[in-house]
């Protein structure tokens, strides 16, 4: 036993270890062996369990820690080799506290709790690599791989009494992007790398649920936290086959403990994209698409995901899974048929099915359940939107999902289904379709529940598929006998296992799937430009060139060094912390050149990027002009233009702000200006690449044959009109305007605010004194009202942009600013209210007499030929839109 008084002096003694190794004091490999094995011979010998985890909890013990991971292994890690195998199991000892026996539960309990304190402080050191010897970097990451072996993973499973298991999954799955980012291109293994990482902690954790069957908040985070991160597909492909085995060997315990995990990964996320990455994996391990294949497969499936004991649960978790495959899964390019009779398979089995010698049918609980899926999907299948904009592979799809579904139903239960949703009378939708594949769907499904319902004579059949060129859809026909869950093939337990597990081993290629974006993304460093590599790349600096020659060497030697270990940052922090560093030229560059595609990869994704976002746009604000960076200005328009994108409610209001500061220059107010024209018209959803049409973009032509004194031409011969209605109504599509609430609110108001104010004292930094500023200016303007047409904000930021044209009618003003008005105005009478004069008189009756008696001052006192004709297009405009009217 350890009384208080002992204690103190270990603690004493601990600190009087790690003092020695500091390097004032010259420690010796005697003075750095002591520091690590004596504290662990204490633990070994001299305390009870208790006292053992009291003393590894004490700051002395925290601190001992980090001496010898920030002190002795950065500068003695060569004498951690394989010849001194004592003492690296010291150092494993004193980090992870492996070797030191004591009772199983005690044990658990001193490991993680040594973890938890360890993996913090090594993970901090795998970033601190700019003076790390290569041999130190190899120690911690053989340390790192030691934390998720034997003993220590399973313990992590065991032990209930972690203090935060969310942070301390994070620490694990940081692993790859943390040791990838040390190591850069030197490269030592590739466990780390993330698709062998994951499978590995995967298996880890898979083989400790067999040992520990109750639910563990540990186990759920980390699976949870790797479903995330969008490595569901990798995680299935692992830990099905194990968890296939484990619950036929003790049904009732592993098949609980399997539910209770599942259920605890998708405590923060959806089933959604579990359900549908069992389906794929089952889906690729079937060779042929007999009965008795897809049965094995749906059984398996079923035992891996439903084996609760709750009946009310297992009922909620097929539905959710039905949904997935039937509905949601429709817009997949890897959805098939297949996947859908493996679906309802898996889904029956797990209800309940009732066997004998001669068939095999569906208990009641499972006939409510099939009856249920059917109306879900006939709420779909008959929905109007559907029937006219789905493409034809979703139509197919539910269309399929339907008719597997309605085999399953005896014929009493499936006429009752059918006349409760008057699904004969939705088919009528169908075939009043112009488009010939969806009439002969509509067909399909006629012919197809007819033979299920009718009695043989009434069977109802158009003769329209009989043809080869219909073969296609008589396929999806038979589907309505596809009943693989009630097949009679013999099936047994030790076959569907071998059959599951040997389908891990196949070659079979994999189809693509949609991956989530990855927060812990691992960063490679080898598309950074070769420019970055070529020891001539700080001559155009002009600091080199007032150095002396030694001067300039050195300089160059350690620019050199700097930008061989700069990497582009992986978090926005990272990035601030770039463009904060003026003295470091190589730093501004490499932020600069990675902040628009790390802003766009952060948008959508946790509160990062909002939270720094001010900061950050401060900073790229902020870059000095004196190291002629290339590409200076665009990078830094695009990158501001990100930021807009990503968070216009944070930055746009920043950013005005700024344009009107007095301390900001005028290249900094045009890249402003510039970045809000292109970030409005991307969150309206326009790209640079976008081939717009004249109908939608481009104003239109003004009528002038009715404003002609020559009289029409008279037609000869009649003219034939084609419909494309058809097409026209195919090609029809919606796309949610981000602007819209933001046109007005965050970009066109404050924005002509901060022009009042200006304009009241006509200050010497007010954008109006400077012509390609107000210029500028003025198309930022009109731009949002463009964008900004069908939004709710229009009509008040229209009042707005006539108020602001009208004040600057008598004013001095450039030409090329009067011609930027003019455009607002032009765009005001055929873009904003296209089709709508009537409303247009209305609501800016003054208005519009106001403009029409100042183009026509335009027409008498500007010598201009370009606005004088830009102002009689518009005169004529007018004059249309009263005949009009």
């Amino acid at each position: 036993m350890v009384d208080t008084t002992t204690n103190k002096r270990l603690t004493h003694a601990i600190r009087e270890l790690d003092n020695a190794t500091l390097p004032d004091k010259q420690p010796t490999r005697d003075s750095i062996a002591a520091c690590i094995e004596e504290p662990v011979a204490w633990l070994r010998n001299d305390m009870d369990p208790q006292e053992r985890l009291t003393f590894v909890q004490h700051a002395a013990w925290k601190h001992h820690v980090w001496t010898v991971c920030q002190q002795v292994i950065p500068s003695w890690s060569f004498i951690f080799t394989a010849t001194s195998a004592s003492l690296v199991m010291a150092l494993e000892a004193t980090l992870f506290g492996v070797g030191i026996e004591c009772e199983k539960g005690d044990q658990d309990a001193l490991l993680c709790n040594m973890a938890q304190i360890s993996l913090p402080i090594i993970l901090d050191c795998l970033q601190v690599v700019d003076n790390a010897r290569l041999d130190a970097l190899q120690l911690y990451e053989r340390l790192l791989k030691r934390s998720i072996s034997d003993p220590l993973f399973p313990a992590y499973m065991h032990y209930h009494g972690l203090d935060d298991p969310r942070f301390f999954c994070s620490l694990i799955c940081s692993f790859p992007a943390k040791l990838a980012n040390a190591f850069g291109l030197e490269k030592q293994s590739d466990w780390y790398q993330d698709t062998n990482f994951y499978p590995l902690v995967a298996k880890q954790l898979g083989h400790a649920v067999q040992v520990e069957s109750n639910h563990s908040v540990f186990a759920g985070e980390l699976l949870g936290k790797m479903m995330r991160q969008g490595y569901t597909d990798i995680i299935v492909s692992t830990l099905y086959p194990i968890a296939l085995a484990h619950i036929r060997q003790d049904p009732s315990k592993m098949g609980q403990a399997w539910a209770d995990l599942w259920e605890a990964a998708t405590t923060m996320s959806t089933t959604e994209k579990l359900s549908e990455m069992m389906l794929l994996h089952v889906r690729r391990g079937i060779n042929q698409e007999a009965p008795g294949d897809i049965q094995k497969a749906a059984f398996g499936l079923s035992t891996v995901l439903f084996s609760m004991h709750d009946k009310q649960k297992r009922l909620r978790s097929v539905e959710d899974f039905l949904s997935v495959a039937f509905i949601q899964m429709a817009k997949k390019r890897v959805a098939s048929t297949v996947i859908l009779r493996i679906a309802i398979a898996a889904a029956v089995h797990a209800i309940g099915i009732e066997y004998n010698e001669q068939e095999r049918s569906l208990v009641s609980d499972s006939i409510q359940m099939v009856d249920h899926l059917i109306r879900k999907l006939v709420d779909v299948w008959a929905d109007p939107i559907f029937i006219t904009h789905g493409t034809h592979q979703e139509q197919e799809y539910i269309t399929s999902g339907l008719l597997i579904a309605a085999g399953y139903l005896p014929k009493e239960q499936l006429q009752h289904v059918v006349f409760d949703t008057s699904l004969m009378a939705h088919i009528h939708r169908w075939f009043q379709s112009k488009d010939m594949t969806t009439a002969k769907i509509g067909v399909v499904v006629a012919e197809s529940i007819s033979s299920l319902v009718d009695k043989e004579d009434n069977w109802f059949h158009s003769g329209i598929l009989d043809d080869e060129a219909n073969k296609h859809f008589s396929e999806l026909k038979k589907l309505t006998g596809t009943r693989d869950a009630l097949a009679l093939v013999p099936l047994t337990e030790e076959g569907d296992v071998a059959y599951i597990v040997e389908s891990e081993e196949s070659d079979m290629e994999e189809e693509e799937e949609e991956e989530e974006l990855d927060p812990d993304a691992i960063v490679s460093i080898d598309d950074q430009d070769e420019t970055e590599t070529e020891e001539s790349d700080l001559e155009a600096y002009p600091m080199e060139e007032e150095s002396s020659e030694d001067e300039e060497g050195a300089y160059g030697q350690d620019k050199r060094t700097k930008k061989s270990r700069a990497r582009k940052p992986v978090y926005i922090l990272d990035l601030i912390n770039y463009l904060k560093d003026h003295d470091d030229p190589v730093k501004l560059e490499i932020g600069l050149k990675s902040a628009e595609e790390l802003i766009r990869q952060k948008t959508g994704y946790g509160t990062e990027l909002e939270d720094s976002a001010i900061v950050l746009a401060r900073r790229l604000m902020d870059i000095p002009e004196s190291y002629e960076l290339p590409e200076m200005k665009i990078r830094q328009q695009h990158a501001i233009t990100a930021l807009i994108v990503a968070v216009p409610e944070r930055v746009a209001g920043f950013l005005i702000d700024e344009l009107y500061g007095r301390n900001t220059s005028i290249e900094i107010k045009q890249v402003v200006l510039a970045s809000i024209i292109l970030g409005v018209r991307e969150l309206a959803g326009w790209t640079e690449n976008e081939e717009t049409s004249e109908s939608n973009h481009a104003a239109p032509q003004i009528e002038f044959e009715r404003l002609s004194l020559e009289p029409p031409k008279q037609q000869v011969g009649k003219t034939r009109v084609f419909s494309r209605r058809m097409e026209v109504e195919k090609n029809k599509s919606t796309q949610r305007n981000r602007l819209s609430g933001l046109a007005g609110s965050c970009f066109f108001f404050p924005l002509l605010v901060g022009w009042w104010e200006g304009s009241q004292g006509r200050t010497k930094f007010w954008l109006g004194r400077d012509t390609v500023l107000a210029e500028r200016f003025v198309m930022a303007l009109n731009v949002i009202m463009h964008c900004a047409t069908n939004t709710p904000d229009k009509r008040r930021i229209v009042m707005e942009y006539f108020e602001f044209a009208l004040s600057l009618r008598y004013a001095n003003i450039a030409t090329s600013v009067i011609q930027a008005l003019l455009t607002g105005i032009d765009i005001i009478l055929n873009v904003s209210y296209q089709h709508q004069e009537k409303l247009l008189l209305q609501d800016y009756t003054l208005q519009l007499a106001a403009t029409k008696n100042w183009l026509e001052d335009i027409m008498e006192l500007v010598n201009e030929s370009e606005l004088k004709e830009k102002a009689i297009r518009l005169i004529a405009r007018l004059m249309q839109l009263s005949t009009v009217a």
